[in-house]
C-alpha cells in the first residue's frame, strides 16, 4: 500500500516547511536589526548636519521692519503699565470672602476697565496704520515680481 510512502512523503514536507519558516524568520531578524541600525545612524548624523543655508533675497528688511514694530508696541504697553502702576495679576478674592466683597468698590472697576479698553482701541488704530503698511509692501513685491517675470519672459523669447 501506498499509506507509508505518503507518511513518510508528508513528514519529510513538514520538515522542509518547518526548516524553510526558520531561516525565513532568521532573515525577517536579522532585517529588523539592520534597519535599526540604519536608523540609529541616521539619528545621530540629523543632529549634526544641518545646511547653513543663505536668508531669501529681500526678505531681510521686511522681518527688521516687523520686529522694531514689535519692540515698540512693547514699550508702549510696559509705559502703560508703569503709569497706571498696576500690577500684571491684580490680586483675585475668593467667592467665599464676603467682607472683601463689602469692600469692593465696583465703579472704580468698571472706570479702569474703559480706561483700558480706550487704550486697546488708541493701539488698534496704530495697528492698522501698520496693516496698511504691510499691505502696500505686498503690494510692491507682487509688482516687482510680475516685472521681472516679464523681464524674464522677454529674454527667453529673444534666445
Amino acid at each position: 500500500m501506498a499509506s507509508p510512502d505518503k507518511m513518510l512523503d508528508i513528514q519529510m514536507q513538514v520538515r522542509r516547511n518547518a526548516s524553510e519558516m526558520q531561516d525565513f524568520l532568521k532573515d525577517l531578524d536579522s532585517w529588523e536589526d539592520d534597519i535599526k541600525k540604519k536608523d540609529e545612524e541616521l539619528k545621530t548624523q540629523k543632529g549634526g548636519h544641518e545646511p547653513v543655508l543663505p536668508p531669501i533675497r529681500n526678505r531681510a528688511t521686511a522681518k527688521k521692519k516687523k520686529k522694531k514694530v514689535k519692540t515698540e508696541e512693547k514699550r508702549e504697553e510696559a509705559d502703560a503699565g508703569q503709569q497706571n502702576g498696576q500690577q500684571k495679576k491684580p490680586k483675585r478674592i475668593s467667592g467665599y470672602d464676603y467682607r472683601s466683597w463689602d469692600k469692593f468698590d465696583v465703579d472704580k472697576e468698571l472706570e479702569k476697565m474703559e480706561g483700558e479698553e480706550d487704550q486697546k482701541q488708541s493701539s488698534s488704530e496704530y495697528e492698522s496704520e501698520s496693516d496698511s503698511e504691510k499691505a502696500l509692501e505686498q503690494q510692491r513685491l507682487m509688482q516687482e515680481a510680475l516685472m521681472e517675470k516679464d523681464r524674464g519672459n522677454s529674454f527667453f523669447k529673444d534666445g
